[in-house]
């Protein structure tokens, strides 16, 4: 199967199986958010995993140079011929019936037919749009992926100034169920639930932190809370790396914004 078929196949199970799963939350007229996100989720893991994994990237096979069969042809010795004592011995060198005739060159010489030189065969050249496809569709996940990477960096450098949250505005977190040192102010970031090399953390900015009452702090830091509990970043992280199996198909973004 070929790239593009595959492709193709792919996305034609993905884009049902959205259709499908959309008609039938809608039918169902469902407000939780986990089993939504648990519908939409099936619907990308089938998008990648359903329809098989072959991909046959066209290529060419260098064949062997050509080689003598196992079994050498019989070697028959020269002989001389004289048909009468008068006439001029010629000597000829006997090949298999399907050599062709052997030619008289001179006296006394040894005849070697001429054969045609051998040609190698080559298999086909790969398929060059097939080949195009496969490759722009390589670079656009890796693009994708150097984006990501890139916000990812651009996040850390702006949390190396972030400061843990102490004194009441520590309280107030560890009050609502909050890990230690897990809030962090920052210049302008947040709020929200973010990932970090040393596990999740929740920004605020410290700014809007000083400005608020403690009434609207501790509704901000209960709706990250939910996030935390429920995993979303681990949601949002897995989707994402399923979704970018699907980068050229808008029901992919908008399934990914779903969950």
């Amino acid at each position: 199967m070929s790239v593009l078929m595959l492709l193709g196949w792919k996305t034609a199970i993905f884009t049902t199986a959205a259709l499908l799963c959309g008609t039938l939350l809608f039918l169902l007229r469902s407000r939780s958010p986990r089993i939504e996100r648990l519908g939409w989720c099936c619907v990308l893991l089938l998008g990648v995993f359903g329809g098989g994994f072959a991909i046959s990237v066209p290529y060419t096979v260098p064949l062997p140079p050509h080689e003598p069969a196992n079994e050498p042809e019989p070697v028959v010795p020269a002989m001389t011929l004289r048909a009468e004592p008068d006439s001029i011995p010629v000597t000829f060198d006997v090949r298999p019936q399907s050599a062709p005739e052997p030619t008289v060159h001179g006296l006394n010489d040894v005849i070697t037919p001429h054969e045609p030189p051998h040609e190698p065969l080559h298999e086909p050249g790969p398929a060059v749009p097939t080949l195009n496809a496969f490759m722009i569709y390589i670079a656009g996940i890796a693009v994708i992926l150097c984006v990501h990477a890139l916000r990812f960096a651009v996040l850390l450098y702006k949390l190396k100034t972030a400061q843990a949250a102490t004194g009441e505005y520590g309280q107030e977190w560890t009050l609502l169920g909050g890990p230690a040192n897990r809030l962090l102010l920052t210049d302008g970031l947040g709020p929200g639930l973010v990932a970090t090399p040393w596990g999740a953390n929740v920004v605020v900015p410290r700014e809007l932190w000083e400005e608020t009452t403690p009434e609207i702090r501790a509704g901000i830091l209960r709706h990250e809370l939910a996030h935390w509990k429920n995993w979303d970043l681990f949601w949002a992280g897995t989707s994402r790396i399923l979704a970018v199996v699907h980068w050229f198909n808008p029901v992919a973004w908008f399934v990914l914004h779903r969950i």
